[in-house]
């Protein structure tokens, strides 16, 4: 599947049809120490016919390594590493005919930008602050980007791309337990490292409280409300796994390693498995999913209902899309409400309506609205942060 994204996004990157999202996604996947062993096997080059020299690589090694534009995508420990993903980009990149590193992008992080207009809601963007374990609060809108906080015990660090990481500095005292509590606006959206390496996004109008350093034999956070992608890293301790727990109002999710996504939005609370393994379990149910299974707890019957899903779907917000398939109005609206802080009014019934499509989560509003009208079954008024639903 990853396979196919990276082929994907970089068949737009020669197109100039990819959005900026799409293009940090590439630069993550390029990034990643086994793009090697994702790619490798299927763009090796044609040495058969002597078309595909090895000058050519060795040059485009030093293109590469030499263009200032993407000195951001360069964590090279190995020179043997580097070269490799110059032969995967080398081999691609003569299927495409393009050199797709001289994409003219003025920065790899840029987003769109928008004409400052009266009354336009922008989309979200990096918006949270965190409940220190002093019972202070960690604004991370306005922290300077590249700026490691001392704490007692504990580090967080906001990186250039505004993720927060947590580090220990050997000072925390294990049987201290303390947390942290990360809290998103509408409009806001944050991505944070744990100090066990799981990797956690959290969307808007959300709160996940977590510990500073996990102890014990089980590893637990707490998703208070909204909704958070989890990417759990496998630990173990003497040679015992350490379970990753995930506790909701009325669900308790146990994984030891795997990727999955938790949305209590509504009512209930559905929960969507990427990969891996997970159990699902309150006072009267135990439930344990595979891969693409989702389970959708309804709170005022407390029962479970297992669906197979696509998860792209359930997941895209967190690579910066909106993605739906036969979704309906009121859920795209609800969507579109959190992430850009406005107000739907619905003028008429949309009852039956549903969209389908996949859009940017940066696009301007306006835009956004009339590209979900094209179906002809919806239209939109927009008044200030007021949007008006009608058929």
């Amino acid at each position: 599947m990853e396979k196919q994204e990276i082929i994907r996004l970089l068949h737009r990157l020669q197109d100039k049809t990819i959005t900026p999202e799409e293009f940090q996604l590439l630069k993550k996947y390029l990034d990643r120490d086994d793009i090697g062993d994702i790619l490798f096997e299927d763009f090796q080059p044609d040495h058969g016919d002597g078309s595909v020299s090895e000058q050519q690589y060795e040059n485009l090694f030093h293109q590469i390594q030499d263009d200032p534009r993407i000195t951001q995508l360069r964590k090279i420990r190995k020179y043997q590493y580097f070269r490799k993903i110059a032969v995967v980009a080398a081999s691609v990149l003569l299927i495409c005919g393009v050199i797709y590193w001289s994409y003219q992008y003025s920065t790899l992080s840029s987003v769109p930008s928008y004409t400052a207009e009266e009354n336009i809601p922008l989309p979200g963007g990096n918006k949270a602050q965190i409940l220190l374990a002093d019972g202070n609060i960690l604004d991370l809108e306005t922290l300077k980007s590249d700026t490691l906080i001392q704490l007692d015990g504990y580090a967080i660090y906001k990186g250039a791309d505004g993720q927060v990481t947590y580090h220990l500095d050997g000072r925390s005292d294990e049987k201290r337990v303390a947390y942290n509590t990360i809290v998103t606006p509408k409009g806001g959206e944050y991505k944070l490292l744990l100090s066990d390496g799981t990797y956690i996004t959290v969307n808007a109008m959300s709160s996940l409280r977590y510990p500073i350093q996990f102890s014990g034999d089980r590893r637990e956070v707490e998703l208070l409300s909204g909704e958070a992608y989890f990417a759990v890293n496998k630990v173990s301790h003497q040679g015992t796994k350490l379970p990753f727990v995930v506790k909701t109002k009325e669900q308790i999710l146990t994984v030891l390693g795997t990727e999955f996504n938790i949305n209590t939005y509504s009512s209930g609370i559905v929960t969507t498995l990427v990969e891996g393994s997970v159990q699902l379990e309150n006072k009267q149910h135990r439930v344990r999913l595979k891969p693409t299974d989702q389970a959708v707890y309804d709170t005022q019957h407390e029962q479970y209902d297992i669906y197979t899903v696509d998860p792209y779907y359930l997941t895209a917000w967190k690579d910066g899309k909106f993605a739906y398939e036969k979704a309906s109005i009121a859920q795209v609206m609800a969507d579109i409400s959190r992430w850009y802080d406005v107000d739907i009014e619905y003028a008429s019934s949309v009852q039956g309506t549903y969209f389908s499509g996949t859009i940017s989560r940066f696009e301007n509003i306006d835009k956004l609205l009339n590209t979900i009208s094209l179906t002809g079954s919806i239209k939109f008024n927009r008044e200030g942060r007021r949007v008006i639903v009608m058929k």
